[in-house]
C-alpha cells in the first residue's frame, strides 16, 4: 500500500515532528479532512482511490463518533475533528463515501484524542518513500470579511525534494 499524505508546514514549524526524511520509518495517526459532507450510503465493501492532490475517493465504515472526534476505516482507519464531520453526526456502523485529504496528524490525536474513552488506536508505522513541497501560488481573498491569502486551486502545484 502507498499512501500520498500531506503535511502542513506548520506542524513541523511547531515543533510537533521532526522534519520528514525520505527511507525513515515514522509513527503518527492520519487526520482526513472532507470538503464537503460525506454521503451516507448503504453497507458496502470499504476502498480507497486516489485521486489528485493528496486526495482520495473513500468508501468507509464508521468505527467511532462523538462531539470530539469522527474515525473512519476505509482499509485504514483516519480520524476527523473537522466541525463539518462532526455536524453530520455519522452513527457508528453506517457507511459513508466522498472524497477527502489524507495529513499527518498535526497533534490533535497524540495529545488529547487518543485518551478519550473509546477511541481506537489510530497511530501507524510509515515508510517514507518520498517528500513532495506545495508550491502552489496564493491569491488575495476575504474569508468572513478578512484578507486573507489561500492557495490558487487553478494552479495546484508539488516539486519533489531530497533531505
Amino acid at each position: 500500500m502507498n499512501l500520498d499524505v500531506y503535511v502542513d508546514g506548520w506542524v513541523i514549524e511547531d515543533g510537533n515532528y521532526d522534519h520528514f526524511r525520505c527511507a525513515e520509518h515514522r509513527r503518527f495517526a492520519l487526520e482526513f479532512y472532507a470538503p464537503a459532507p460525506l454521503d451516507r450510503i448503504k453497507r458496502a465493501q470499504k476502498r480507497f482511490v486516489k485521486e489528485e492532490d493528496y486526495k482520495y475517493r473513500i468508501v468507509a465504515q464508521v468505527v467511532f463518533s462523538s462531539r470530539d472526534i469522527c474515525v473512519l476505516d476505509f482499509g485504514i482507519l483516519a480520524y476527523s475533528e473537522s466541525s463539518l464531520d462532526l455536524q453530520a453526526q455519522y452513527a457508528v456502523g453506517e457507511f459513508v463515501e466522498g472524497t477527502v485529504t489524507l495529513a499527518v496528524d498535526p497533534f490533535s490525536y497524540f495529545e488529547r484524542l487518543a485518551k478519550l474513552e473509546g477511541v481506537p488506536a489510530l497511530i501507524y508505522e510509515w515508510h517514507i518513500d518520498s517528500i513532495e513541497q506545495e508550491t502552489t501560488p496564493r491569491i488575495h481573498s476575504k474569508v468572513c470579511g478578512r484578507d486573507v491569502y489561500q492557495r490558487d486551486e487553478n494552479r495546484v502545484e508539488f516539486r519533489s525534494v531530497s533531505d
